[in-house]
């Protein structure tokens, strides 16, 4: 399992869901809206992940998330 900064523990990819079901509970993990359309929320996703790994205040030393 992986651990996000602030202890955050993700949910383990093995887990018996379809691949739409575990993105939407890891969207709603993170306080990202889900509506009707996924890929949008997605894109919030990734684009907050890209935001937060390039910016120095939350690098430690250590870049894996």
């Amino acid at each position: 399992q992986r651990r996000v900064h602030g202890g955050l523990q993700l949910p383990p990819g093995k887990l018996n869901l379809e691949l739409y079901q575990y993105a939407t509970m890891i969207c709603v993990l993170l306080d990202i809206p889900v509506h009707k359309n996924l890929i949008e929320s997605l894109h919030v996703l990734f684009t907050l992940y890209s935001e937060f790994k390039a910016n120095q205040h939350f690098q430690s030393g250590n870049n894996e998330i």
